[in-house]
Formats: structure tokens, C-alpha cells, sequence
């Protein structure tokens, strides 16, 4: 039992899906079909019944943009408790036109457990799958390395196409160990 009973939330989330027409999104990454608007960030997906991957983002602003030359795979199907897949991802930063950096990393994602979820306002959610994510991301901009490492755990039921509920620990460390 995974007890988030008593979890507060800022805000509301809202993410909107889109076909890859969205004018930079369909020019910056051609083997996209999929779009997700998240805070006015742009990822874009190939999805298909296999796997879904994703081929980089877009700003808010549009002036900075990640493109993936070897795409991260976000998810796989079907998936189920006992489920694993891992992978490696390389690409590129891009500023106002101009790549400015690398990206390089690798994936390990796995339906680790299954069992009740306990939210706020008294929900409670039975055969919940909880899929546990590790990321590892070395950047490096101008000169500068970043290492950074995404621990996500995120809890899907049959009755909702996204995770009911998603937490993420980023650790990053700098050039210098810090």
C-alpha cells in the first residue's frame, strides 16, 4: 500500500496531446506524430503500438530545443508488473537555431509493484502498477558537464490511459562534484 493521503498539490495539472502539425514541433522533428503540451513545453513522440519514444522538445519560448538523434523510449507494449526495458539515448541542444551541446544518457525502466494507492480526498485506487524509471543524462553545454539523474515512479490503473499519480528525484552534479 502506497499511502499519499495526506499529499498537498500546488496546482492543477493540465497536459494537452496534439497531432505533430504544430508548426516547429512537425519541422524540428519529422519522425514525430505525436505531441504532449505540458507548461508550455512541447515533447515530441513517435507513438505506435509497439513503443513510444520520444525525439525531443521545444521551450516555451521556442528559442531552446532538445533533439534526440537516438530517441528515448518512454514506454513499451504491452507492460505489465514484471515488465523491463533499457536503452540508451544521445543527442543534441540547440539554441535559437544553433546546436550548442551534446546530451548522452542511458534508461532503465520496469513495473517493479503492484498494489493499492491511497490519494487525496479519500480516493483510493486497488491494482495500481507502479513503474519505476532511472535516468542517467550527462549534458554538456558550452564546455560545462552536467550529470544528472532522474529516479520517476509513476502508478497507472486499467482505467486511465495516464499515470494517476507521478513523483520524480532529480540529483544533478556538476563538473566540479558539487
Amino acid at each position: 500500500t502506497w499511502d499519499f493521503s495526506e499529499l498537498e498539490t500546488n496546482s492543477n495539472f493540465v497536459g494537452s496531446i496534439h497531432s505533430s502539425a504544430i508548426a516547429e514541433c512537425n519541422t524540428a522533428f519529422p519522425n514525430a506524430n505525436t505531441v504532449l503540451e505540458e507548461f508550455g513545453t512541447y515533447f515530441a513522440f513517435n507513438a505506435s503500438n509497439e513503443k513510444l519514444e520520444q525525439y525531443g522538445l521545444i521551450t516555451q519560448t521556442g528559442q531552446t530545443q532538445i533533439r534526440y538523434t537516438v530517441p528515448f523510449v518512454k514506454m513499451k507494449y504491452p507492460f505489465t508488473y514484471g515488465s523491463s526495458f533499457s536503452g540508451k539515448f544521445e543527442g543534441e541542444y540547440v539554441s535559437q537555431g544553433k546546436a550548442i551541446g551534446q546530451i548522452t544518457g542511458s534508461y532503465t525502466v520496469s513495473g517493479d509493484a503492484t498494489g493499492t494507492l491511497k490519494l487525496p480526498n479519500g480516493k483510493e485506487i486497488q491494482g495500481a502498477l507502479r513503474v519505476k524509471e532511472i535516468r542517467a543524462t550527462q549534458q554538456t553545454i558550452n564546455n560545462t558537464t552536467v550529470k544528472t539523474e532522474d529516479v520517476t515512479y509513476r502508478w497507472y490503473t486499467q482505467n486511465h490511459r495516464f499515470p494517476v499519480l507521478v513523483l520524480i528525484k532529480s540529483t544533478h552534479t556538476a563538473q566540479n562534484g558539487t
